[in-house]
């Protein structure tokens, strides 16, 4: 909870065009930071993923300003990643309107960089951030998350051409965008839509290939994908009582603030028909009365 402040302060002093009055760190030291930040987040160290990660996006920022060439390409890949861990954190400890402007702002330094790869990612990452709306707003963000998930699509098909690259990243963005599309459009009910094949095409381009720790995670999906659990009026209630259990045991500190699992376990414990302790104890865990 600590760096939020700081990052909050590092994206309102400067915009995406402005050249911040620091002096930045060697490149090599920026891009190893960046990396090792990304690398605590993925692993839930947030407390290390998070230190002086304000600092982090002003001085690749201040560097990714003047520098040229390769230089200028891997300050706006340390600065982008930078945004993306920001706002991991921030979506993660339940500061949705904050991850949504450090995404944001990841994107515009992508634009800059004219980087397909890190567009797609960003993307992906703003719409995760946009899933976590609730309240009367979750509609319009559902909207607006598919808005985004769509555009990315649009954006980097043209791209996934690998003979003119030698990096798998738009093809692996386009294989998890189409899947979180799909993942949303489900949530939404729209069943036509989300039965399409997110990812069918990225596997022969990708081969087993990984440029991001998020591609860990297969990006191939089945054409008819099996319905979410928790949804469809309880039916897969207790499998999903028992994913949300071990998700918590993994990983609590990313699980228990993430307001679509404290929604989820609120819907569970409301739809069942009698006591059971692991939802009482998954409850409990929560904080959910």
């Amino acid at each position: 909870m600590a760096c939020l402040p700081g990052i909050r302060l590092a994206l309102a002093d400067y915009g995406p065009d402005d050249t911040p009055d620091v002096t930045p760190r060697p490149l090599s030291q920026l891009v190893e930071w960046a990396d090792d930040a990304s690398r605590f987040c993925d692993e839930t160290r947030f407390s290390l993923a998070g230190r002086d990660v304000a600092a982090l996006i002003t001085e690749s920022q201040a560097y990714a300003a003047t520098a040229t060439g390769a230089d200028r390409t891997r300050a706006y890949g340390a600065l982008v990643t930078a945004c993306m861990v920001a706002g991991a954190i921030a979506k993660n400890l339940g500061n949705i309107d904050l991850s949504s402007t450090a995404a944001r702002r990841g994107y515009a330094f992508a634009r800059r960089a004219d980087d397909h790869g890190l567009i797609g990612f960003d993307q992906w990452y703003w719409a995760l951030g946009l899933m976590r709306c609730q309240g009367t707003m979750r509609l319009a963000a559902r909207r607006r998350t598919l808005s985004v998930l769509t555009a990315g699509v649009d954006e980097l098909t043209p791209a996934v051409t690998l003979r003119h690259t030698d990096t798998t990243l738009p093809a692996e963005m386009v294989g998890l965008v189409r899947l979180t599309s799909a993942h949303t459009e489900s949530r939404e009910r729209r069943s036509d839509e989300a039965h399409s094949t997110p990812g069918r095409g990225s596997r022969p381009r990708t081969g087993r290939r990984r440029d991001t720790p998020q591609c860990r995670a297969l990006v191939l999906a089945s054409p008819r994908p099996r319905p979410c659990l928790g949804a469809d009026g309880g039916p897969h209630d207790t499998e999903a009582v028992r994913h949300l259990d071990a998700a918590d045991r993994a990983a609590p500190q990313r699980i228990r603030p993430d307001p679509m699992a404290r929604d989820l376990v609120a819907t569970l414990d409301r739809r069942a028909r009698r006591r059971v302790w692991e939802l009482d104890s998954l409850r409990n865990r929560f904080g959910v009365n």
